[in-house]
């Protein structure tokens, strides 16, 4: 599908796939005469073609999916030798980094080897058990992001074990939705909701001149699609985090995709869900992360100390596994601030 026109001619919602999801972009402009008033580059045919050709760019050096892209050949190479990346790549991978400072290591796009061994990895087969102690010190072993150099300077990354692999998945959406938004405010777009699965970024107001109006999933796979808080956006971003749609139970313990890379294990406490706002997508995004692997207690606290508009959902009945969900939220001080009004 290239378009779709909703309650006026001048309303437009781009879709496609990327990133083993789906985008879509929502804009307007204020001619009533619709597509016959529009400039060339943003008549929604020809401004998909450049989405696309964004999109199949990013992933030609971010894709782990894609076994030539940049990011798959570095993890592919068991040389040591320095390898010059694209300035994109080089960017996500400093971001990254200040994320796992921050977090004190929490935050670890490195950590493949663990994520394959509790079976979460693509093409990992699942598991039914967890697997042994000494099995996951061997998989920390052959991750950590202090076993990564990035050197600014020549735009280089370099592995100091052969075994490293790096995958930034966790912050390449936010990453992507930001290069959109930025693209349609070169294009003069004043008005557009930009999202990639699930993340996204708003401007301006929607075809009624309102604020965009996005609901915050509730945190279950009983009830996906429904809101548990609805808000309205202008000027921001907003990026989740959640446990529950990807784990596995054993002996009456629930063992999720989130592993903390600091213990080896998914996390053990009862935040599923972590939602943050933020100027920058990228920003949202990787936040989320890191605030769920924190959980509620330790993430609260960071948030806290600087300053992030966070929302975090608590199950209270997690250690009941037959009980209904209860859920509780909680949030920050700039959260309630940007939410106020």
């Amino acid at each position: 599908m290239v378009a779709s026109y909703r309650k006026s001619p001048s309303h437009f919602r781009l879709t496609g796939s990327t990133m083993g999801t789906e985008y879509s972009i929502t804009y307007h402009h204020g001619s009533a005469q619709g597509v016959a008033s529009m400039d060339e580059a943003i008549r929604p045919q020809a401004l998909k073609l450049v989405v696309d050709e964004m999109l199949a760019e990013f992933n030609s050096y971010l894709s782990t999916y894609i076994e030539d892209s940049q990011i798959s050949r570095f993890n592919e190479q068991r040389g040591l030798q320095p390898m010059v990346v694209h300035g994109d790549l080089l960017s996500i991978t400093q971001q990254a980094y200040e994320l796992f400072v921050m977090s004190e290591g929490a935050y670890d796009p490195t950590i493949s080897p663990l994520i394959d061994l509790w079976g979460f990895g693509a093409g990992s087969p699942p598991r039914t058990s967890p697997p042994k102690p000494k099995e996951v010190r061997a998989a920390q072993q052959l991750s950590g992001f202090a076993k990564l150099r990035i050197d600014a300077s020549r735009s280089t990354l370099q592995k100091t074990i052969p075994e490293l692999q790096l995958n930034l998945s966790s912050i390449a959406k936010g990453f992507a939705v930001d290069k959109l938004a930025e693209l349609m405010a070169a294009r003069g777009i004043l008005n557009y909701l930009v999202e990639i699965g699930g993340d996204l970024r708003a401007q301006g107001t929607n075809e009624r001149g309102a604020r965009w109006s996005i609901g915050i999933e509730t945190p279950t796979t009983h009830t996906l699609g429904s809101a548990i808080r609805t808000l309205h956006l202008d000027q921001m971003s907003l990026a989740s985090s959640g446990s529950y749609r990807n784990a596995f139970r054993h002996e009456d313990q629930q063992y999720s995709h989130i592993i903390d890379p600091v213990t080896g294990y998914p996390v053990q406490h009862h935040t599923v869900a972590v939602t943050v706002m933020a100027e920058n997508c990228v920003t949202a995004d990787g936040l989320a992360t890191v605030l769920l692997i924190l959980g509620l207690e330790r993430g609260m606290a960071l948030a806290v100390q600087h300053d992030m508009a966070a929302l975090f959902i608590h199950n209270l009945a997690a250690d009941a596994p037959d009980a209904s969900p209860q859920f509780q939220i909680s949030t920050t001080p700039a959260w309630d601030g940007l939410t106020a009004t």
